[in-house]
């Protein structure tokens, strides 16, 4: 295991991760070296301490957009966790380079002010419409070439795959659609690509 996914906040006891790309993950963002990068839906912040660990090594930032319990969620794990539960984690890894958004995506989207995006993590909503409104209102905000990565592709309880698969035909792109080593092929599946 990559030292950046070390000593992370549990999912739940016994549970060390929900980031179970973060392997793949990490080896895309030391490829491409975003350094503007935002994460929907951030929890506890075991991934985004993770990316914030190897982007500080070029003087990459992170911004993590989460409602954090602020308002309830229709799917999922418990959300009770609390932006500053989410803040302790993230100071508590020593990481400083992540700044915390308490907002819903599509709220944090419309009022984006933080420059072209190198990379975008999209895991909030994973509801067909949710997951579909942040594709379609965070796109124009990635700059070209930049990477954009979601997780749960293929995972029947969801509408991410649909709304992923919409969104590449709509905008002409091609995204890799690749199972994770280790977990089950059906249903945890990264999707990624990079905008042309």
């Amino acid at each position: 295991m990559r030292a950046e996914l070390q000593n992370i906040p549990e999912a739940w006891p016994g549970e060390p991760t929900w980031f179970w790309h973060g392997e793949q993950i990490l080896a895309l963002v030391e490829q491409y070296k975003p350094v503007n990068c935002v994460e929907l839906g951030s929890w506890k912040g075991g991934s985004a301490i993770a990316t914030a660990r190897v982007i500080g090594k070029w003087g990459g930032k992170i911004t993590c957009v989460d409602v954090w319990g602020s308002v309830p969620v229709p799917y999922g794990c418990n959300h009770s966790v609390t932006v500053d539960e989410f803040v302790r984690n993230v100071t508590g890894a020593g990481v400083f380079n992540v700044r915390a958004i308490q907002s819903r995506t599509d709220d944090a989207a419309r009022e984006w002010r933080g420059g072209p995006i190198d990379y975008l993590y999209v895991d909030a909503d994973h509801s067909y419409e949710g997951c579909k409104s942040d594709l379609e209102l965070w796109w124009p905000h990635i700059r070209i070439g930049g990477l954009i990565a979601g997780d749960d592709y293929d995972d029947p309880r969801f509408g991410v795959t649909a709304a992923w698969d919409e969104f590449e035909k709509k905008y002409a792109q091609v995204f890799e659609h690749k199972a994770t080593p280790g977990t089950n092929p059906e249903c945890t599946r990264l999707v990624w690509g990079i905008k042309r």
